[in-house]
């Protein structure tokens, strides 16, 4: 074996962080129980929505959520992003769903609260707060709720989630690990979306 080779399996064996395939804050209990809740719900909330037979065209993109959900969540765990190929489309289907809504009069009021907090959320991007990802997820969350009440509360739900999950790495010393804040955004309009009692159209 070169020695370059030999060097890098050594240094590998003695830092325990190189030896893992994940970021060292996936491997904290925290990330890993909210990533898999994360796409679990969004799946059950998504589904048991689209049962219902009159329930708007905001189900096209909450569907591609059920479908993409847990893509999304593996990547932002692994690699710190959220991948372009699910928040386009999901931001596609949530404007022509939108469209096809307002034209019949449901929804009408989404659109403004869903790029308010995208905006606010691109200007934390901007500065380095949050990555530009989440604000395109946002974007597309808000696109893909039901009732405005659920696109301001998906973000609010997921700084507190964000924050409980960030719990154990903060008890543990490790105050400088950077969390995957998809997740909890997608737990957040989970939570919106499963507890807003306007999300269930009469």
């Amino acid at each position: 074996m070169p020695t370059a080779a030999r060097s890098r399996l050594g240094a590998r064996r003695a830092d325990p962080a190189l030896a893992s395939p994940l970021p060292p804050d996936v491997e904290s209990p925290g990330a890993r129980i909210e990533a898999g809740i994360a796409a679990l719900l969004v799946a059950l909330v998504a589904l048991r929505h689209l049962a219902e037979p009159a329930g708007g065209w905001w189900l096209a993109p909450a569907a591609l959520l059920a479908l993409a959900g847990a893509r999304l969540v593996w990547t932002d765990l692994r690699q710190h992003r959220i991948p372009n190929s699910v928040t386009a489309p999901l931001a596609a289907l949530g404007v022509a769903g939108l469209a096809l809504d307002a034209a019949a009069g449901a929804r009408v009021g989404v659109l403004v609260p869903a790029l308010l907090v995208a905006g606010v959320l691109a200007a934390l991007a901007a500065t380095g707060g949050i990555g530009m990802g989440d604000a395109k997820l946002v974007l597309g969350l808000g696109l893909a709720s039901p009732t405005a009440t659920a696109a301001i509360a998906t973000p609010m739900l997921a700084v507190l989630i964000g924050g409980l999950a960030a719990v154990p790495a903060l008890l543990a010393g490790r105050r400088r690990e950077r969390q995957p804040f998809g997740p909890a955004l997608l737990l957040g309009w989970a939570g919106a979306v499963g507890v807003d009692p306007l999300s269930l159209y009469s």
